[in-house]
């Protein structure tokens, strides 16, 4: 599996521990991204890394977050839950996602990790 763009490591870790793939390799033209996934590899953890973190240096201004329509967030949370623990915290999670909708504010905030995607909005720089 060639896994391009593997940003904080999350869906590597998700197709490492599926059977049906025999290997993952990754590709990122992140320097910082890389090590993130590096030292992790080699560690055995993941870095959670803080919400400023996931946005580019310049901030915010200029995207838009598109996390769910692309399949991530709450809906790959609750379709990747495996172990018995994270299972039994999906109600849990499912009523701190409604309540985010509600706000107005992205689901994902709710879950104990992001799997951010932002999309450049039209005339950005």
């Amino acid at each position: 599996m060639l896994e391009i763009g593997c940003s904080f490591g999350h869906i590597t870790e998700y197709l490492d521990d599926e059977p049906a793939v025999a290997a993952v390799h990754t590709f990122d033209v992140d320097e910082p991204f890389v090590e993130i996934t590096r030292t992790a590899l080699e560690a055995g953890a993941w870095r959670n890394a803080s919400w400023a973190e996931c946005l580019p240096s310049a901030g915010a201004g200029g995207l838009t977050d598109v996390t769910e329509e692309a399949g991530y967030g709450w809906r790959f949370f609750r379709d990747t839950a495996r172990s018995c623990t994270r299972r039994a915290g999906l109600p849990a999670f499912a009523a701190g996602t409604s309540a985010l909708r509600r706000a107005w504010r992205p689901p994902w905030l709710a879950l104990p990790y992001f799997n951010v995607i932002f999309r450049k909005l039209d005339g950005a720089r």
